[in-house]
């Protein structure tokens, strides 16, 4: 078992932590770096890793007051079953070709957020169409966990902050639906996974404890324009990677 794994994985755990990110878009390549296979071995694990960390965050943000749970409860409903319909679609559409467009998605939204400036008052949404906005999210997001892997966070948190929702209230709403579209993605890799169970134990455990020091430290200290500004650069680094990854395959 490699410490130095265990040591950047919960390093990178708290950081997602803040940022309402399950860190499966990341954890992914640093496994297939360490030498897991990228099908039965890093994607699997990590999407275990990511909802470690988003739901360890979540629960922090939740005791703090900051999950709205209207929209999490929708989104999450969906999320859990689109996961399965993702997984299942690798064998039809061309991955590199959804990485290509999600990474133009992803680019847009993080020149928003960047440029953006926090709202003075939060604009809620009504009831209604908060579980609409939910629902349609939630297919979006668990579609996205099955196909490549991720948690979705990167739609989840912009998204909700384009509807006016306070950095804080976003993000945490964002670990709440990241921590439960990233476990049905787990799930439904879990069949044809090739995991050893001691060292997913062991990185787990680091995650939970990094991504619950995180959500601790971002709802608690963190300013929110420190939040957004973290968000839109981790937006960016993801773009960069998916639109590498689906030029390589594609050229």
């Amino acid at each position: 078992m490699s410490l130095m794994l265990v040591a950047v994985v919960f390093l990178g755990a708290g950081l997602f932590g803040m940022l309402g990110l399950s860190g499966a878009v990341v954890y992914v390549p640093l496994l297939s770096w360490w030498g897991f296979n990228f099908k039965t071995g890093a994607i699997p694990l990590s999407l275990l890793l990511g909802s470690a960390t988003a739901l360890s965050a979540a629960v922090a943000y939740f005791r703090a007051g900051y999950v709205h749970l209207r929209i999490s409860g929708a989104t999450i409903l969906t999320a859990v079953l689109g996961a399965p319909l993702g997984a299942r679609a690798i064998r039809i559409v061309p991955t590199q070709t959804l990485k290509l467009l999600f990474a133009i998605v992803v680019i847009f939204v993080a020149y928003r957020i960047l440029r953006g400036k926090e709202p003075e008052v939060g604009r809620p949404l009504k009831a209604s169409t908060a579980t609409v906005v939910g629902l349609c999210l939630g297919l979006i997001i668990g579609f996205a966990s099955g196909l490549l892997g991720v948690g979705g966070g990167f739609i989840m948190l912009p998204t909700l902050m384009h509807f006016g929702f306070p950095t804080k209230e976003a993000v945490a709403t964002s670990s709440a639906v990241v921590g439960f579209s990233t476990l049905s993605g787990f799930l439904s890799h879990l069949p044809t996974a090739e995991l050893d169970p001691l060292l997913a134990t062991v990185l787990t455990v680091s995650v939970v404890v990094g991504s619950g020091l995180g959500g601790i430290w971002a709802s608690k200290v963190a300013k929110p324009a420190t939040l957004r500004l973290m968000a839109g650069i981790l937006l960016a680094i993801i773009a960069i990677r998916l639109f590498a990854e689906a030029l390589a395959g594609i050229i």
